[in-house]
């Protein structure tokens, strides 16, 4: 089975998103009664598929909170519900997850300030969470807090790395933080039960040398073809303003052995000069690796192709220079050949303006990108009378076994759109 992780971490501290839930029929923009009790406005970080057990599929949602229901086929609208969690102030948040070894990991923030971060492991959706790690708010001399971000990554089959932020500010407030230190940890399939005793420095990952020791793990690819991306951005002074990153490789053999890679366009426009990272996408049917980025006066996609050996980076520049892209997914040839979903992304979130400008389309032939179009996967008036071609899109999942397609929004809550054997009767339905 070829072996692939894709982890949407988008490190934000999430605004509070109270207000009206309103549904819409995407067709007639009337209301429909909330099937799923998905709040609308809830931001969605990240979505996969979790097994329960060897036998029960469930789907597995992050955000506000951590969301299950029940994958079943096309058309069926089974109920979220969400895990119990006890101890925090009722503002918290959950910023990642990852499934390894038939277990979910996930974190938890408590955003009342930054009270709290606590590492979680769940072997059943049903299951109490068991705490691994957890991080208090320590406040130090004057008036200096101190805390701790944490953020869980899966390389399926292989091992699971965290990362330990830690951050600080003057007063006591969430917006004017900046970042002091971070640890990467990784822990092999044979050690995995080793996080019971908590995080052990003998796990530490040793990185190549940066400008600084505070940075951004913003996601983590596993390639079949024996490879692990890893992108850094480097410190920031607020929650999502990054300065510019790193690209890093290694071995699966060697998975705590990196090495920095720099792509680079005839324009000298390189992986380390005035480039930061939105986000990794490994695409198993096309072998092909893209990197979202994000420049000072464009954003390009960086990627490479895998054929009998990788080749060189290269770079898809667009006409847009506004356009920011944040989550991939590739389409099935039944459904549309030669397609990756991509989405867009808002400039910055931390600036509390979340409009992005929904998803587009790269038409991919022989592993190169060779056009980026506007959406014709669904039904054109379907998607543009709805928020979700004005959204920041944080995740896309694609469940190949049941035809439907997932699609999680910072400021649109979550979306799916349904099988058809007409693809321009495809219909986006939100949660």
């Amino acid at each position: 089975m070829k072996r692939i992780i894709y982890l949407l971490s988008l490190t934000v501290l999430l605004a509070a998103c109270d207000g009206p839930a309103i549904f819409y029929t995407l067709e007639n923009e009337e209301k429909i009664v909330d099937i799923n009790n998905f709040n609308s406005s809830t931001p969605v970080l990240g979505f996969t598929r979790f097994e329960s057990g060897g036998t029960t599929d469930y789907y597995i949602a992050n955000g506000r909170k951590l969301w299950y229901s029940l994958a079943g086929e096309s058309g069926t609208d089974n109920p979220w519900s969400s895990v119990s969690l006890s101890g925090f102030s009722g503002s918290e948040s959950v910023p990642s997850v990852a499934i390894f070894n038939g277990s979910i990991y996930f974190t938890v923030s408590d955003e009342d300030s930054n009270s709290k971060n606590v590492l979680y492991s769940l072997s059943s959706v049903t299951a109490d969470p068991v705490e691994l790690v957890r991080y208090n708010r320590t406040d130090e001399s004057g008036d200096d807090y101190h805390f701790h971000n944490l953020y869980v990554h899966s390389i399926e089959g292989k091992g699971l790395y965290v990362s330990k932020v830690e951050r600080s500010w003057e007063e006591d407030s969430s917006d004017s933080s900046s970042m002091e230190e971070t640890a990467l940890y990784y822990y092999p399939l044979a050690s995995i039960n080793e996080l019971n005793d908590g995080l052990d420095d003998s796990r530490l990952v040793t990185l190549p040398a940066m400008d600084s020791d505070a940075y951004l793990v913003k996601g983590i690819a596993g390639c079949e073809n024996d490879k692990i991306y890893l992108i850094l951005n480097q410190s920031s002074d607020d929650v999502d303003s990054y300065e510019a990153g790193v690209l890093l490789s290694a071995d699966w053999a060697t998975p705590t052995d990196f090495s920095i890679e720099t792509p680079v366009d005839d324009s000298g426009y390189t992986n380390d000069s005035a480039v930061s990272y939105n986000n990794i996408y490994y695409s198993e049917s096309f072998d092909m690796l893209f990197v979202s980025t994000r420049g000072d006066d464009s954003h390009p996609i960086f990627y490479k192709a895998y054929n009998a050996g990788w080749g060189d980076w290269q770079v898809y520049d667009k006409d847009d220079d506004d356009t920011q892209f944040s989550a991939f997914t590739e389409l099935p040839s039944t459904v549309q050949s030669n397609t990756v979903l991509v989405g867009t992304r808002a400039g910055s979130v931390s600036s509390s303006t979340y409009s992005g400008k929904g998803y587009r389309e790269l038409i991919i032939g022989s592993q190169t990108i060779e056009e980026l179009q506007s959406n014709d996967f669904s039904d054109d008036n379907n998607y543009d009378s709805s928020d979700l071609d004005s959204s920041t899109i944080t995740a896309f999942y694609y469940d190949t076994d049941r035809s439907k397609m997932y699609c999680g929004t910072y400021d649109n809550g979550l979306w799916q759109n349904r099988w058809s054997t007409s693809k321009s009767e495809w219909r986006w339905y939100q949660e």
